[in-house]
């Protein structure tokens, strides 16, 4: 058996999921499984207003505009391919930068 804490803390990681399997009972009945689902209650600190990616000859140029910027000190871009990330997959997500891109400050209304 093994256990992992649950800490209600202030980082939008988005929802985990796991699956939890029953077995071996005392009483010999049939048991089941379940898919357990932790929805994240945290909010994002960065809003988008816009963001574009656009190929060039030898590399790819990224843009984006922040409509607010809460507590943040910068920023790490990642890829993904295909859309296992979406359910809980990381294996195919990349850092594509070594350091922190600084945040410009906040804007917004």
């Amino acid at each position: 058996m093994s256990r992992r804490d649950l800490t209600d803390d202030s980082l939008s990681e988005g929802n985990e999921t796991f699956t939890v399997i029953l077995s071996s009972p005392i009483s010999g009945e049939s048991l089941d499984s379940a898919i357990v689902t932790i929805t994240d209650n945290d909010t994002t600190l960065v809003t988008l207003v816009d963001f574009t990616a656009t190929a060039l000859e030898n590399s790819i140029e990224i843009v984006w505009i922040t409509y607010t910027e809460f507590d943040s000190i910068g920023f790490h871009l990642w890829r993904a391919t295909g859309e296992g990330w979406k359910y809980g997959d990381y294996s195919t997500v990349t850092r594509l930068t070594d350091q922190l891109i600084p945040a410009e400050g906040n804007s917004g209304a």
